[in-house]
Order: C-alpha cells, then sequence, then structure tokens
C-alpha cells in the first residue's frame, strides 16, 4: 500500500466514522481545477446557507483538507476544499445525495467561480471518483473532462444498481399506500351512498 491509498484509507475511515457506514459505502468525487483563491470556498459554504436553506459544518477527521457537513433534503454530505478542486464523500446508493444534492452543489460551485472569474467555463478539468471495493481495493475512475451541465455523466456505475432498487422499493411503498388510501375513499363512498339512501326512505313530517 503507498502512500496514496493510505491518505484515501484514512480519510475514508473519517467518512465512516462520520456517516456511520463501512468504508466501502462511501464515494469520493474530486472535481479536478486549480482554486486561486481560498475566499471561493467561503463564498461557497455563504451561498450553500444563504440561498439554499442547506445547513453547512466543519468536521473534524483525517479528510488531507477543511472537511463540512451539509445537511439537506433528509441527507448528508462532506465536501472537502483542496486547492486542486472540490471533493465531495457521500454514501453510496444514497438517492437524496444523487438526485439532490450534488447537482445543486456542482451549481453553486459554479456560480461563485463564475461570479469571481468570467473565463472559467462551467466545466472541470476532469472529474475523478474513487471508491473501495468489498475486498479493501482502492477503485480510481478517471474522466477527461466533465461539462457540469451534464452532471449525469458523473461514473457512478457500481452505485447505480442501488439506487434503482431503492427507487423501486420506494414505487412499491408508495404503491401500497395509493392503495390503502383508494379502499377508504370506497368505504366512505359506499357510506355516504347508504345515508343517501336511508335519508331518501326517510317519511317527510306531515
Amino acid at each position: 500500500m503507498d502512500y496514496r491509498e493510505k491518505n484515501f484509507v484514512e480519510k475514508f475511515k473519517s467518512a465512516s466514522q462520520f456517516f456511520n457506514c463501512k468504508i466501502d459505502d462511501i464515494v469520493s468525487v474530486k472535481f479536478r481545477e486549480v482554486v486561486s483563491r481560498h475566499d471561493y470556498y467561503t463564498q461557497f459554504a455563504e451561498t450553500l446557507e444563504q440561498n439554499n436553506n442547506i445547513s453547512v459544518q466543519p468536521i473534524k477527521g483525517n479528510f488531507q483538507g477543511n472537511a463540512f457537513s451539509i445537511s439537506a433534503y433528509q441527507t448528508k454530505l462532506i465536501y472537502v476544499e483542496h486547492e486542486t478542486g472540490l471533493e465531495i464523500l457521500y454514501i453510496a446508493g444514497s438517492i437524496a445525495s444523487l438526485i439532490g444534492l450534488i447537482p445543486k452543489i456542482i451549481q453553486i460551485w459554479n456560480f461563485v467561480k463564475n461570479k469571481n472569474d468570467r473565463h472559467l467555463r462551467d466545466s472541470f478539468e476532469r472529474i475523478e471518483t474513487r471508491y473501495f471495493d468489498k475486498n479493501g481495493k482502492l477503485i480510481e475512475e478517471h474522466n477527461s473532462r466533465f461539462d457540469s451541465h451534464n452532471y449525469s455523466n458523473i461514473s457512478f456505475i457500481p452505485f447505480l444498481n442501488q439506487d434503482i432498487e431503492k427507487i423501486n422499493s420506494f414505487e412499491k411503498d408508495y404503491a401500497n399506500e395509493i392503495e390503502e388510501l383508494k379502499k377508504r375513499v370506497q368505504k366512505l363512498e359506499r357510506k355516504i351512498q347508504q345515508l343517501v339512501k336511508v335519508k331518501k326512505k326517510k317519511p317527510k313530517n306531515s
């Protein structure tokens, strides 16, 4: 195990302790670029909190950079400040993280960069995805460029099946609830019909 892998082991251990999950449940997504000024990150945190009802709190751990938790949409993420770009850590298979927070974070991060530096485009030099497999091996995936307007290109392939299973599970749960509501409505309708019939049969006062 080289020093890089040791660093990722320590980082993922810190994240797993925060999320209360296993190391191989964690995914790291790094948006590789040069961050010329640290106040980009300050503005990023302020924009997250002020305009989006997102809670940002500093957290401790061996993240190789200043780490913060983001709480919103009934889920949590971790982001880490690096001179070489923004890093996001989240739990694999977290639908709310994938659909809700990550696109929002990308949008706000680009807003801050573009506001301060007009020549920066809504894209990154490359995106890097890292996770540990079930055997404890570090898996790294590198994409040459990434257009933030098309965040569906992020490589989450190892975890998409888990997301689909969760979505299907939610759909089944909602389907059951809808069926129960239908049954209750039908019962109420029958009671109303019975009351109407009784009222029609009742003789009028002379």
